[in-house]
């Protein structure tokens, strides 16, 4: 039987069909376990009824039978906690198959430890466990006196020093802190100061030079705020004094062939330029050609992208698709939430692609090029890469 087939109709058949929370009692499951790798992810999350959840996790642990973690989630499912009451009931025969193989799973994990960590986990297990007992009071006791006879004066005075300030006392230090920090941008300071700030920045000093003066006790941010309240304009503004006028004819009369080219005769980035000609009154033109352009050779850049993507739990493949046919797919089945851009949609998935993430929208992926021999193993055969027909095509089943 094809456990993997199944928990992907699973998941499939409730995603078409979602649960009304709050109409009936359901819970959350994540499509790809926390522990093989699977995040919080909205494309990962799916709510199912308790009945499905615990069918769920019992399809998981037969697919992964080798995965610890996975049979640990599924016997917790079978016992009920002060978070969660469950009433579900499992056979004694199931019962004692699922003890069985944690136990195997266990030894083997014990077989494969070395001594020493062997030892250092069973007196962690039995730290955690226990309480200690007097002796074992008694000997950290005499440690710490030991220890603390070895101090000089001045460190048993630094340690006191230290217990005295209380968790409450640091926070409420730590808030004091954020709280000077936010506020010296519009702190006010005496008319001398001001004087003396506005002074120091008519000689040539930067307002970052002028915050780090000891006297000043403004960051660089509140000198700047200072400077402008005094109606005196910052290095950023001065700078394209007598420039404004020359930058907004150069525009208006079509001196340079491109945006980028009036940009570089200034020395200075298009949106600089742009937002000048805005704040005087400019009309700039949407340049649509160029955002057509680049839309354009984005399109066509991802549809001449072939990748493959399979399901996790299952052998089913489907290869040699173009990116913007997969994304068109997966929005199809809803994988793909309405707030996410197609530039995100890209980023996700060639993250996974590059290697860096496992999965994107809940599957694996890969390019086309680099799928020959898996395609030969779907096949069920032994064709070597040469004897391989050109732009094969195999789709064992549509998602």
């Amino acid at each position: 039987m094809d456990y993997a087939k199944i928990y992907e109709d699973l998941i499939q058949k409730r995603r078409a069909n979602p649960i009304d929370k709050r109409q009936m009692y359901c819970e959350r499951h994540h499509y790809i376990p926390r522990c093989v790798g699977g995040g919080n992810e909205s494309w990962n999350l799916v709510y199912l009824t308790a009945k499905e959840h615990f069918v769920a996790h019992h399809l998981l642990r037969v697919i992964n039978p080798k995965n610890v973690k996975l049979l640990k989630a599924f016997i917790a499912m079978c016992t009920s906690t002060k978070r969660q009451d469950r009433k579900i009931y499992i056979s004694a025969k199931r019962y004692e198959r699922l003890k069985e193989d944690y136990a195997n799973s266990q030894k083997e994990m014990f077989a494969n430890m070395t001594p020493e960590d062997r030892l250092r986990r069973s007196k962690n297990i039995k730290a955690g466990c226990a309480k200690r007992t007097p002796e074992q009071k008694a000997k950290i006791k005499e440690k710490r006196m030991v220890y603390f006879a070895s101090l000089t004066d001045e460190q048993k005075q630094e340690i006191a020093e230290k217990r005295k300030i209380t968790i409450a006392a640091h926070s409420e230090k730590r808030k004091k802190e954020i709280f000077d920090n936010i506020s010296r941008a519009h702190r006010k300071l005496p008319e001398e100061l001001e004087l003396r700030v506005v002074s120091e920045y008519q000689k040539g000093k930067t307002a970052l030079e002028i915050s780090k003066e000891p006297w000043c006790g403004l960051g660089r941010e509140g000198v700047n705020y200072l400077l402008r309240r005094r109606d005196i304009k910052t290095h950023a503004k001065a700078r394209w004094d007598g420039k404004i006028e020359q930058i907004c004819s150069d525009f208006q009369n079509n001196k340079y062939s491109t945006r980028t080219e009036l940009a570089k005769a200034y020395n200075t980035s298009w949106s600089t330029i742009h937002k000048i000609l805005i704040e005087n009154g400019v009309n700039v033109p949407v340049n649509t050609n160029y955002s057509n352009a680049a839309r354009a050779r984005e399109d066509k850049r991802i549809a001449d992208e072939y990748v493959s993507y399979k399901a996790p739990f299952s052998s089913t493949c489907v290869t040699k698709i173009s990116l913007y046919n997969a994304i068109e797919r997966l929005r199809s089945l809803g994988l793909i939430g309405r707030q996410e851009t197609q530039r995100n949609v890209l980023k996700k998935i060639r993250n996974a692609l590059h290697g860096k993430v496992k999965y994107a929208f809940g599957y694996e992926w890969t390019y086309s090029r680099r799928t020959v021999f898996d395609e030969a193993r779907f096949l069920k055969n032994s064709v070597s890469q040469k004897e391989m027909p050109p732009n094969i095509k195999i789709q064992k089943q549509k998602l």
